[in-house]
């Protein structure tokens, strides 16, 4: 298994003088940083497009958005990145090199 080297969250949107930016080293620290966001979040409607990207010792590395709402929807990374790994097997849309990361991850083979 290859280990995680580190997660960065940075959020795009909400208030200017409250925007959450995050180096995290484990998936527990990166949900941390989500939930903080979370916490200002609308609850009616609306989210906060939040940027977050891992990598791993290996030099492997995802990034994606993630739409964070005041009902702490959207806050996991691990489980973002197994729902992202299930539609990247299964989408047209994705190509080859998506496809290999998308079974390392389902396959356990990242941490």
């Amino acid at each position: 298994m290859v280990r995680l080297k580190g997660i960065h969250v940075q959020q795009r949107e909400g208030e200017i003088d409250w925007l959450v930016e995050s180096e995290a080293s484990s998936y527990v620290e990166a949900d941390a940083a989500l939930f903080r966001v979370a916490e200002r979040a609308p609850v009616n409607g609306g989210y906060y497009k939040t940027d977050v990207s891992v990598e791993w010792e290996d030099g492997t590395a995802w990034s994606g958005r993630f739409d964070v709402t005041g009902h702490y929807e959207d806050t996991r990374v691990r489980e973002h990145l197994e729902r992202w790994a299930v539609y990247a097997l299964d989408s047209d849309l994705c190509g080859d090199c998506s496809r290999v990361l998308a079974r390392r991850v389902l396959e356990k083979e990242l941490e």
